[in-house]
């Protein structure tokens, strides 16, 4: 289900603002290669009933997300600045 998430129908760079949007969409594109690199190998350690790879697949995964989330956390606009 995450790998094959759908792309945003919405411009996903507007929640920062326009100075950060061009290294917001470079990070958005090297996260989203991450992503489905990573889910892939979810996906193929678990078809294999290898759940230990699967874990730390996952982990990686998670890792991936926590860091974009904090490297940006700060700079996310509020509702109301938006």
């Amino acid at each position: 289900m995450i790998d094959n998430h759908p792309a945003p129908n919405h411009k996903p760079w507007a929640i920062v603002g326009p100075t950060d949007q061009p290294e917001f969409k470079r990070t958005l594109i090297a996260y989203d290669q991450l992503l489905h690199t990573r889910t892939g190998h979810i996906v193929k350690a678990a078809a294999q009933q290898n759940w230990q790879e699967a874990n730390r697949a996952a982990s990686a995964l998670f890792e991936t997300c926590i860091a974009c989330h904090a490297t940006w956390k700060d700079r996310i606009l509020t509702v109301h600045q938006q």
